[in-house]
């Protein structure tokens, strides 16, 4: 499991055109909603890594506010709306996400990135791992 896991760890996060910080804050976005308190801490602490501010991270973590710029927010209500529930996006998610630029690959991406949490969010609850001590202050 651990070496198919890092395999798509690989492809999905570290690979691909969009930044690693928006696919790192897709998982954050994911893991508030579906409360895996480890995930989030995880990859919180990658987004202050790769230097994402501490006013967007807060913005992820309080429901997506307008406080984030327009872009990245309409990325992330598009892939927690893919992890919640694929089957109501609708033909207007997709355009919101073209009207920011994003072309077909960037968008595969976005839905890889959503299937991808989901998946770590399952394993993290589902193995009570606990949160690591080098995240706790995140």
């Amino acid at each position: 499991m651990l070496a198919g896991t890092w395999g798509l760890i690989k492809n999905i996060l570290l690979d691909g055109s969009l930044p690693r910080s928006t696919k790192e804050l897709i998982f954050v976005a994911i893991a508030v909603d579906r409360e895996c308190h480890y995930c989030r801490d995880a990859h919180t602490a990658c987004c202050r890594i790769l230097g994402v501010e501490d006013s967007t991270i807060r913005a992820v973590m309080e429901g997506l506010s307008e406080e984030l710029p327009e872009r990245i927010r309409d990325i992330l209500r598009f892939a927690v709306k893919c992890a919640a529930g694929p089957h109501q996006l609708r033909d207007e998610d997709y355009d919101s996400l073209r009207q920011q630029g994003l072309d077909t690959e960037q968008i595969l991406e976005v839905i890889a990135a959503a299937s991808m949490a989901v998946y770590a969010t399952i394993i993290a609850d589902a193995t009570l791992i606990d949160t690591d001590a080098m995240f706790a202050s995140t």
